[in-house]
């Protein structure tokens, strides 16, 4: 009954639209693991981000999460699509933003999944739980210990089949299910892969990220990533960092773009993810001038609502600065310019600055 309903219950998964689906035990973190999550909180590079610093000791065993939990699946959505073809260049916005939030999508089918499960075992509703980037679980750890790939320099989750573009989900379950087999048949189930071991000598990852903010393999500093800072921040972005933004307007993908294992991941993308190709093509004078009305009609449901409107203009005057500076012949420079005069006067001094700033970033 235990390998019939394990193997249903991938059957069920994949259905749903999840590209990567493991079982793996419950445990405790390793201690390589815990330590160097430790450290990062120790140290301050969680920024503030005071909600990973709150309770960690849930983080590093599910059983603290769900009491009952006796096996974990994790699942992958791979979502490596190239830019929507004749779209803007400038911004950037990174590759996950531009579908519909995954919280959205990716967390309806994890609900799905999870009523699926109840039903079958006869469970009261709130038995499992099910997380994409939600709750107290490290889940790029949890995707090592669950055979989806490893982790690498870059501190992501690196897949043999996927590359570095996967979505991760975990599930925590009152079942004991056995683990599958692991890749590495070194690695004991319930164990990591060792961290970065597949890696091996290549470092493009640290030398790619343009305020080397990976202190060491395996640890980001939130307070120099470019993705923290134009998505997470609620402040002034500081000023050491504005120019090695670049057009980065909403996440930096850097990290994962150079990574050689990208060579093998596949095309396409989940059904689980959804288009929104409006977004990439608004160019950076469609992201100076949104208005709040604009905003709400566009940015529904999309991760772009994370930073807010606000957090947008700000990022979007960080980038026309850099883009005043770079090309100050190019036709669309009055525009901005003008743009950029009429973010300088807004009422939140924030964006006031950030656009006063960009102005006097044209040579």
């Amino acid at each position: 009954m235990s390998e019939t309903l394990k193997e249903r219950f991938r059957e069920k998964l994949h259905d749903l639209g999840f590209s990567e689906v493991r079982f793996a035990p419950v445990g405790e973190a390793t201690p390589a693991a815990a330590d160097r999550f430790r450290r990062w909180l120790a140290e301050g590079q969680h920024a503030d981000m005071h909600w990973l610093a709150k309770n960690p000791e849930r983080r590093l065993d599910p059983r603290e999460v769900l009491a009952t939990t006796a096996s974990l699946v994790v699942v992958g959505t791979h979502y490596q699509e190239s830019p929507f073809a004749g779209h803007q260049a400038i911004p950037v916005v990174g590759r996950y933003a531009r579908y519909t939030d995954y919280h959205e999508t990716i967390g309806k089918a994890l609900r799905q999944a999870c009523q699926w499960f109840e039903e079958k075992m006869s469970l009261p509703p709130r038995s499992l739980r099910a997380y994409t980037d939600t709750g107290p679980i490290l889940e790029r750890g949890w995707a090592a210990r669950a055979g989806l790939g490893f982790q690498g320099k870059n501190g992501m989750l690196i897949s043999r089949q996927h590359g570095n573009w996967l979505i991760l989900g975990v599930f925590l379950l009152p079942y004991p299910f056995s683990p599958d087999p692991l890749p590495d048949p070194r690695v004991e189930p319930g164990e990591d892969p060792p961290l970065a071991e597949y890696c091996g000598t290549c470092t493009r990852c640290l030398t790619a990220c343009p305020t080397g903010a990976i202190t060491e393999p395996g640890l980001v500093d939130a307070r120099l990533c470019l993705s923290y800072q134009t998505i997470e921040n609620r402040g002034s972005i500081p000023l050491e960092l504005r120019r090695p933004m670049g057009y980065r307007l909403f996440g930096c993908d850097d990290c994962l773009e150079v990574c050689p294992w990208n060579k093998f991941a596949q095309k396409g993308h989940s059904r689980l993810l959804e288009a929104r190709p409006l977004i990439t093509s608004l160019g950076l004078l469609g992201f100076l001038r949104l208005d709040r009305q604009t905003y709400v009609e566009i940015f529904r449901k999309s991760p772009l609502k994370r930073a807010k409107l606000e957090g947008l203009w700000r990022n979007a005057a960080v980038v026309a600065g850099n883009f005043l500076r770079n090309e100050p012949h190019h036709p669309d420079v009055p525009g901005i310019k003008k743009a950029l005069q009429e973010l300088s006067h807004s009422p939140n001094e924030m964006v006031a600055e950030h656009a006063q700033w960009a102005l006097h970033q044209e040579r």
